[in-house]
Parts: structure tokens; C-alpha cells; sequence
């Protein structure tokens, strides 16, 4: 499972991976999806909505990107790295 973040200001969630295919509901830009399948230019998703709870629909693949980082309430995970240091003077 994966996720994928809106990045336009409004986007259609759909019935259907077609833009004839009714709107489900429409997703503010920063809503995070997860991915549920692909079909062409299409993703399947699932989101949960405040008042309906789950929903599932289809987003046309242009209107969203890799989520980077923590999902949002998600702690980041701790880096097992060690930051690098500057040369000395």
C-alpha cells in the first residue's frame, strides 16, 4: 500500500476511471489518498472523509504526487544515519 497527496486546488473523486464517470466527492489540495490499485491514467483510492468515513473512488494520476514524509498524526521515523560533519577549518 501506498499513498499519494493531492496537488491542485480541487480534484473529483470519482465512481469510474473515466471523466464521465459520476463525482463521488470533491478533495481539497493537500488530502492524502491511499492507494488501492491502478487502471491506465487512474488511480484507485481510498480516503476517509470526516463525515462519511471511507470512501473509495478513482483520481486521475496528474492530480496527484508521492506523498513525501510522515503522513500527517504520523510520527517521523527516527534516521539510523549519522548527520555529516563540515571539514575542519
Amino acid at each position: 500500500m501506498y499513498k499519494r497527496q493531492v496537488i491542485v486546488s480541487t480534484a473529483n473523486l470519482r465512481q469510474g476511471p473515466s471523466l464521465w464517470s459520476p463525482i463521488v466527492t470533491q478533495l481539497p489540495k493537500g488530502t492524502v489518498l491511499e492507494v488501492l490499485g491502478a487502471e491506465g491514467d487512474w488511480y484507485r483510492v481510498r480516503w476517509t472523509d470526516p463525515m462519511r468515513g471511507r470512501v473509495e473512488g478513482y483520481i486521475a494520476r496528474r492530480l496527484v504526487t508521492p506523498l513525501t514524509g510522515p503522513t500527517p498524526g504520523q510520527a517521523p521515523t527516527p534516521s539510523t544515519e549519522r548527520p555529516s560533519l563540515p571539514p575542519p577549518p
